[in-house]
């Protein structure tokens, strides 16, 4: 073979080479820009917005965002994985519309059955008090139906000084 005939042989496999790497190189970009459209669109499918509050669908657009991000940096199928698993386990923290009615009416009932409760302690307090007042008035009557303030030691009715009440100066020493 002539030299000619070895040169072009030579750049003929060359080309040969250089097409099958091409291919090669093509079919490689080709799986990665397949597997991130798999992961971005995983990514927009785990949430549904619509289900989540303004803040916190503002919240879950940046969680995305930031995970759309990282996953165009990466050329491995098992970093986009995690990636987006990780976007998952965050979106999962953030609570939705539901979750966060729930809650607050839980709050709303807490709230309400303390205040009952404290209403009633109230009630209760009073009723003891107007109960206390009525029986120490209740006492003070029964005390005060047989005593005789008229100062001449008898009964209220008027009789005389030898009814067996403190005469004279012996009243001054009474107390």
């Amino acid at each position: 073979m002539s030299k000619q005939k070895k040169i072009i042989a030579a750049v003929v496999v060359l080309a040969v080479i250089a097409a099958a790497f091409a291919g090669t190189t093509y079919y490689h970009k080709k799986q990665i820009e397949t597997m991130r459209a798999k992961a971005m669109k995983e990514l927009t499918e785990a949430v549904d917005l619509k289900d989540y509050r303004e803040k916190e669908q503002t919240e879950i657009t940046a969680i995305q965002k930031e995970a759309q991000t990282a996953i165009q940096e990466t050329e491995k199928r098992a970093e986009a994985k995690a990636i987006v698993d990780e976007a998952k386990a965050k979106m999962a923290k953030v609570k939705t519309d539901e979750q966060l009615t729930a809650e607050e009416k839980a709050a709303a009932e807490k709230k309400r059955k303390a205040e009952e409760k404290k209403r009633k302690a109230e009630e209760k307090a009073r009723k003891e008090a107007e109960a206390e007042a009525a029986a120490a008035a209740a006492a003070e009557s029964d005390y005060s139906g047989g005593y005789d303030d008229s100062g001449d030691g008898g009964d209220s009715s008027g009789g005389g000084s030898g009814s067996g009440g403190c005469v004279g100066n012996d009243a001054a020493n009474f107390y």
